[in-house]
């Protein structure tokens, strides 16, 4: 389904997560997208920016929330062959989150290179 509403020579997409984890469950959905898009053989680039980057911290427990965690729905992406995940490192140094305490290992990226990645994209879905 994901296919058809995608021109046909769309082979890339970037998905742009800006919401802390469990403030709604767009985090959530916007992670599906990712699968769901991945599982069609579409060229997935996964950015993380302002409180978007939260959801790659490791101490996550949504239990007590009714949720999945988060984190731990996001250790799924390799298995996706999502491999591009890319971490704004602006926004990580705002929140005083360091590379070596997030999963997946995202590439920190700055200004130009998230221009570069959204310009390069032949669609873009933000979250």
């Amino acid at each position: 389904m994901l296919s058809s509403i995608l021109p046909e020579e769309n082979k890339s997409i970037t998905i742009v997560t800006s919401l802390p984890p469990y403030a709604s469950l767009i985090p959530m959905e916007a992670i599906n997208v990712c699968f769901a898009a991945a599982a069609f053989d579409l060229d997935v680039t996964l950015l993380f920016i302002t409180d978007g980057v939260f959801q790659l911290c490791h101490e996550q427990n949504a239990t007590s929330l009714g949720q999945k965690t988060l984190g731990k729905v996001l250790g799924a992406a390799p298995m996706y062959g999502i491999e591009k995940i890319y971490a704004c490192e602006h926004s990580l140094r705002e929140r005083s989150l360091e590379k070596e305490k997030l999963i997946l290992s995202p590439t920190l990226v700055g200004t130009e290179e998230i221009n570069q990645l959204i310009s390069g994209s032949n669609t873009l879905l933000s979250f």
